[in-house]
Formats: structure tokens, C-alpha cells, sequence
């Protein structure tokens, strides 16, 4: 019967047992279930392992495939039909919407990111052009500065030696104007003869002798 047969069986396996001992044929048919337990257990690990290394493999072929038709190797038409239909499906504004909120960014086409590509490439090449203008007129302020800075002094020291050099620009000559406006004002009339000194000369002459205007205050 069945329990000669379990106790023939664990009397194999365990030969060293008593059995006529009890608890000892008990220990024996508890290993004996538990090995079979873990038998049935690697069986359906086994199985498992399989049916995911075929998933994998399954899928990595057809992946393959793909590739080797969107590189025109092969021909397949089921291949296209696939890669346009999972385009049409991605494509829906309910999934791209749906991704935008998942990834929390604004998915935009080929086309638009190429515009903005090419943009951002001709901005560069525009401000490495200005870059290049300004350095090429920054240079040339500076020379202008430098040229300016002396050209003042030169002028200062001929103010000086002519006594113009207590002449008021800013002052008010009258007329709405300051003496600067007014030595601009006689340039303009007088162009053929006039010079800028001897404008200023004149207004200082007048300033000495009549109406005391376009004189600096601590003259």
C-alpha cells in the first residue's frame, strides 16, 4: 500500500534510520514531501526562466528586424506597417499630452527643433560678428580717447598762453544761448574768416571791457 511504499522509499533514502522508530519515519516523510516541494518548486523556476529568456530573445529579434528594415537591408512590410502604426498611435494629441504631463516637458517635432537648431546657429554667427565689430570700435574708442586726451591738454595749454583760458562756455551770454552756443553761433556767420579762437578771443575781449559776460565766476 501507499504507506509501505512512502516508508520503502525513506528506508532507501535514509538507510541509517530506525524504522521502527516513529518519529524517525516522520522526519523521514517530511524530507521526503519537502524534497519534492522544492523539486516541483525549480521546475516552475526552470519554466519561469525560460518563458522570460524567450520574451527577451522574441523581443530582441523583433527589434532586429526593425532595424534592419529601417536601414533598408531588408524588406519587410509587416515591419512598416508596425513602425507607422506606433507612429499614428504616439502621435495623437491625447499621448503626446499625456507624456508632456508625465515628463513635465513640452515635446516638439523634428521640424521645429531643426528651425530652432538652425536659428540658434545663425544667432551665433551674427554675435561673433558683432563681437568682432565692437572689439574693432572698442579699439578705436580708445585710440580716439587716448588722441582726444592729448589734443585737450595741447588745447588748454594754448588757452592758456592766449589768456582765453578764463573763458566760461557754460555762461549765459544772453538770447537764450551760453557762450559755447554763441562761439558757434559767430563760426557759423562768419565762416570764411572766423576761427574758433578768434571767436573766443572776442568774447573774452567784450567780457573785459563791456559786459563782463562768458568770464569764469573766480575771474
Amino acid at each position: 500500500d501507499e504507506e509501505s511504499l512512502l516508508k520503502h522509499r525513506s528506508d532507501s533514502k535514509y538507510p541509517n534510520s530506525s524504522s521502527s522508530n516513529p518519529a524517525n519515519a516522520l522526519f523521514n516523510k517530511i524530507c521526503l514531501f519537502q524534497n519534492e516541494d522544492n523539486n516541483a518548486s525549480n521546475a516552475i523556476i526552470k519554466l519561469l526562466q525560460d518563458i522570460v529568456s524567450g520574451i527577451m530573445l522574441g523581443s530582441l529579434g523583433m527589434c532586429l528586424l526593425l532595424l534592419l528594415d529601417y536601414s533598408n537591408i531588408i524588406n519587410l512590410e509587416t515591419a512598416r506597417v508596425f513602425r507607422k502604426t506606433a507612429s499614428e498611435v504616439f502621435s495623437t494629441p491625447e499621448m503626446i499630452e499625456s507624456i508632456e504631463k508625465e515628463l513635465d516637458r513640452k515635446l516638439i517635432s523634428m521640424k521645429v527643433y531643426n528651425a530652432i537648431e538652425k536659428e540658434l546657429s545663425d544667432s551665433k554667427a551674427v554675435i561673433e560678428s558683432e563681437q568682432k565689430l565692437l572689439d574693432i570700435r572698442t579699439m578705436k574708442f580708445t585710440k580716439n580717447k587716448a588722441e582726444l586726451a592729448t589734443t585737450r591738454e595741447e588745447y588748454n595749454k594754448l588757452m592758456k598762453e592766449a589768456g582765453l583760458d578764463v573763458f566760461c562756455p557754460e555762461c549765459d551770454w544772453g538770447m537764450h544761448m551760453n557762450c559755447q552756443k554763441r562761439v558757434e553761433y559767430l563760426l557759423e556767420t562768419y565762416s570764411d574768416t572766423a576761427t574758433t579762437i578768434e571767436c573766443i578771443r572776442k568774447l573774452v575781449e567784450q567780457a573785459a571791457s563791456k559786459n563782463g559776460k562768458c568770464l569764469k565766476p573766480d575771474t
